[in-house]
């Protein structure tokens, strides 16, 4: 259990109890760096410095480019922001929490599809990856069942409604959604789920407060840093991706030239993005991160900005889906978790715990969203005929620690400047990012109406492990150092969440240790048993791996595998949305 409040503190906190191909080794790192996304402000604000000091130290005429600037404020110097706004920061994540704030009702569907061609289609999770994957068969006349393990849809997209007196919602897991997420953008645009964007409420605003060491640290001295490491990178990034992918990052951080501030700027920064400490991490990560992808582009922002959000939370997009699901003829089957899973003869055969008992199904293709951390405990799994490096990534893969801490507050006090005795911080949008255990975090109350703020810890790593045993009182004596002045206003309301608890999760999304990334490659995804065997979830994703549009992306896919097969022709490809 994460930050759990003792004493007095317990009073109004939310508690939130978890349940009972080929050998890659030489491999460019180009060719499997999808699974190295940006996912967190912090990481993105280090992509941003990194490019304005390659800019400085090789100029060009995209030099002249305009770059927007954020307000500047006094501190110990004049601040310079490059900064157009600040995203936020989600975990995201495929099917399979037992975690039951948002419970659903079994959909009892109104009929089946009539296809002897398309046989039984059975999924494995009721998350994202699941729910699109259902509705895109539906699409195709191609009808199934959906097993979820808990009591509610949607795995690690998990909406706390009622958090406050206003009666603001916060997301628990994955949160908020990038521009170019065109599939899970084009999804709400279908199915009519309103989407809000950000840009409107962060005009005047400082995008983020860094706190390190201390004191506040600027762009600037971001940008300066990033040109001592510059030289260095330009020459190692040519190097093949099992000279990167053999090191920890820690090892490679350790040869760079960088203040100690720094160095604990880089390790914060990517244990928030991928749950591990820099010392279990491919120096592979560090590659992908800091390299463009057209370097004749100047892009400032990087690739993910996290500027939209789902109005309601991401609890709306599931509820219209499974209504969607069920005028289809499919059918959500709730605690039902898998107990077993075995090929017999021309289908698969899979155990249950139902209410009632084991209940035993029969089924010519299943498309599985758990995670490898939860599938490899499985009965049967071990004794499936996949491909061995299949078999060995199940075995070995296990995913990030990310824990998500949430406080409410009387009002959005970080919204103008702030006081206390000498120490002071501009108005802000409520972005920040430390070397406190706190790690980085953001305003979750945004595009709600009400006066109430929520903030928001988002931590990774050793510090997100140390983090369960703080209590509420520790992490608000964080935040006060960024915000000072802030653990004034607390209201009392609280809510706290540690996917690593979960046996239904066991983490928030895949991280690649060192020599995992050039060995496994992009099998993830592949279909096994002759494409009786689909797999889906943000682990699998060709694209937005570790995103929420990566599910969403990854159960396209595997629908449109599946149908395919079914009407022998290739697969039709995603919706762009406008």
């Amino acid at each position: 259990m994460v930050a759990v409040p003792s004493g007095d503190e317990s009073s109004k906190t939310k508690v939130l109890k978890p349940p009972t191909l080929m050998n890659h080794g030489q491999l460019h790192w180009r060719v499997i760096k999808n699974f190295l996304m940006s996912r967190n402000p912090i990481m993105r604000e280090l992509r941003r410095a990194w490019r304005l000091a390659e800019q400085e130290l090789n100029p060009s005429p995209l030099d002249s480019a305009e770059v927007p600037k954020a307000p500047t404020w006094d501190l110990e110097l004049q601040r310079r922001s490059l900064l157009k706004h600040a995203a936020a920061v989600g975990l995201l994540l495929p099917a399979g929490s037992l975690l039951s704030a948002c419970s659903h009702k079994t959909v009892q569907p109104s009929g089946r599809a009539n296809s002897k061609s398309n046989g039984d289609v059975v999924i494995i999770g009721a998350g994202i990856a699941g729910l699109t994957a259902a509705y895109e068969l539906g699409k195709s006349g191609i009808s199934c069942r959906i097993f979820e393990a808990s009591n509610r849809l949607g795995g690690r997209m998990y909406t706390l409604e009622n958090f406050n007196s206003d009666g603001m919602t916060c997301d628990l897991g994955g949160e908020l959604i990038d521009t170019d997420h065109t599939e899970l953008r084009g999804l709400c645009k279908e199915l009519h789920v309103p989407v809000g964007a950000f840009a409107s409420e962060d005009q005047g605003r400082t995008p983020n407060l860094y706190y390190f060491d201390g004191r506040y640290r600027t762009n600037h001295e971001l940008v300066e840093a990033a040109k001592k490491i510059v030289p260095r990178f330009e020459v190692d990034k040519a190097k093949p991706a099992s000279w990167w992918d053999q090191q920890t990052l820690a090892q490679y951080l350790k040869s760079l030239p960088m203040d100690p501030w720094v160095l604990r700027f880089f390790q914060v920064a990517y244990a928030s993005e991928y749950g591990l400490d820099a010392e279990e991490l491919s120096a592979l990560n560090f590659l992908w991160m800091f390299e463009l992808k057209d370097p004749s582009v100047f892009s400032p922002y990087g690739e993910s900005d996290e500027t939209f959000r789902i109005i309601g939370g991401n609890i709306q997009l599931m509820r219209v889906l499974a209504k969607a699901i069920e005028s289809q003829g499919s059918r959500i089957l709730l605690n039902r978790p898998m107990i077993r899973i075995n090929e017999k003869d021309s289908d698969l055969q899979l155990d249950f715990d139902s209410p009632s008992g084991t209940q035993t199904v029969h089924a010519d293709r299943v498309i599985l969203t758990l995670p490898f951390s939860v599938l490899r405990n499985i009965e049967g799994v071990n004794k499936l005929n996949l491909h061995p490096l299949k078999s060995q990534m199940i075995q070995e893969m296990s995913n990030g620690n990310n824990s998500k801490i949430i406080l409410g507050f009387s009002d959005r006090y970080w919204h103008r400047e702030m006081h206390q005795g000498k120490h002071r911080a501009p108005a802000s949008t409520g972005y920040f990012f430390t070397d406190l255990p706190i790690q980085t975090g953001w305003d979750c109350s945004r595009l709600q109406s009400g006066k109430s703020g929520i903030l928001c810890s988002y931590s990774g790593g050793s510090d997100a492990l140390s983090l369960r045993q703080r209590k509420i009182s520790d992490v608000l004596a964080g935040l006060d150092r960024v915000f000072p002045g802030v653990r004034k206003i607390y209201d009392g309301n609280s809510a706290a969440m540690d996917w690593i608890s979960s046996p239904l999760s066991r983490g928030s999304y895949m991280a690649f240790r060192p020599g995992q990334s050039t060995r496994f490659g992009k099998i993830a995804g592949k279909p096994e048993l002759g494409g009786k065997l689909l797999f889906a979830g943000e682990h699998t994703a060709r694209k937005s791996a570790g995103f929420m549009n990566g599910a969403c992306v990854s159960g396209l896919d595997a629908a449109r595998s599946l149908v395919a097969e079914v009407q022998g022709r290739a697969p039709a490809p995603a919706p762009v949305a406008q």
